[in-house]
């Protein structure tokens, strides 16, 4: 009976992973995500990517680099090592949001209607 409880655990596991991992494309990434004046990175269809943010204290961080899906994230690699950026976000299952969060902090950038 043991052995059948783990069978089943083992087939409810995969069935449900296999209905959560959604296949993006990069043209369904490519885009302008958050907002003109505060935070906003901008994916392009090259693999570049802008990186603009306004931080609370008044400075500005604004780079550019290459980007790559990995591990269902966006990891930005900014051309800029000086610039401290934040560089693994979440992506949705539809592209629509990139999420940041560190410790209790989470910060989420909505992708712009076309």
């Amino acid at each position: 009976m043991n052995n059948l409880k783990k069978l089943s655990l083992s087939i409810l596991a995969f069935i449900a992973f296999s209905f959560s991992y959604v296949n993006i494309h990069t043209t369904d990434i490519v885009g302008v995500y958050g907002t003109e004046k505060s935070f906003q990175i901008t994916l392009k269809d090259d693999h570049t990517f802008n990186y603009y943010e306004l931080k609370e204290n008044g400075r500005l961080i604004e780079t550019d680099g290459k980007w790559e899906v990995k591990n269902e994230k966006i990891h930005l690699v900014s051309s800029n090592s000086k610039q401290k950026i934040k560089y693994d976000w979440k992506l949705d299952d539809k592209a629509q949001t990139i999420q940041f969060k560190k410790h209790l902090r989470t910060i989420t950038l909505v992708k712009h209607c076309k």
